[in-house]
């Protein structure tokens, strides 16, 4: 269970850096009406957002972690 914990904070954080890129570029666009307004406010605020689950899910993973060897 952990190492599906790790592996989708990695892809959302890959998602996350990859989708900034494709906006950035025009390469893309976002079908997720909350996430183009982040966007459209500031690209830093659509990226952070979006870090925030692995950012979060990261402290999860470490923190139940840290519960289960106690």
């Amino acid at each position: 269970m952990k190492q599906a914990f790790i592996f989708l904070a990695v892809v959302n954080a890959l998602d996350a850096v990859l989708t900034v890129i494709g906006l950035h570029y025009n390469l893309i666009a976002e079908a997720n009406p909350f996430m183009k307004l982040l966007y459209e406010i500031h690209p830093l605020l659509f990226a952070g957002f979006k870090l925030s689950f692995s950012i979060f899910l990261y402290l999860f993973i470490t923190g139940a972690c840290r519960r289960h060897w106690q």
